[in-house]
């Protein structure tokens, strides 16, 4: 079994902004040792405005979780550069 994997940003926009392949998504991130690619941050920020934008969520709640996400993203997966 790898001891590390590289996280899509659909992964981890579904950690953050919760829908439902989110539990699935928390315990494969729980459970190695985490990397991405640096656009990651640019797709979460996608996700979070599609939120807003698209499924009326409210501005506080996307933000709330876009920050989260991208201080998941810089502090526990090292990010490649693309």
């Amino acid at each position: 079994m790898p001891d590390r994997v590289i996280l899509d940003s659909s992964v981890i926009a579904a950690i953050f902004f919760k829908e439902e392949a989110s539990e699935r998504a928390e315990r494969a991130a729980a459970n190695y040792e985490l990397g991405t690619v640096d656009l990651a941050i640019a797709e979460v920020g996608n996700v979070a405005w599609k939120r807003v934008v698209f499924f009326n969520e409210a501005e506080e709640v996307a933000l709330r979780a876009l920050r989260r996400g991208i201080n998941f993203i810089v502090g526990a997966c090292e990010v490649v550069s693309s």
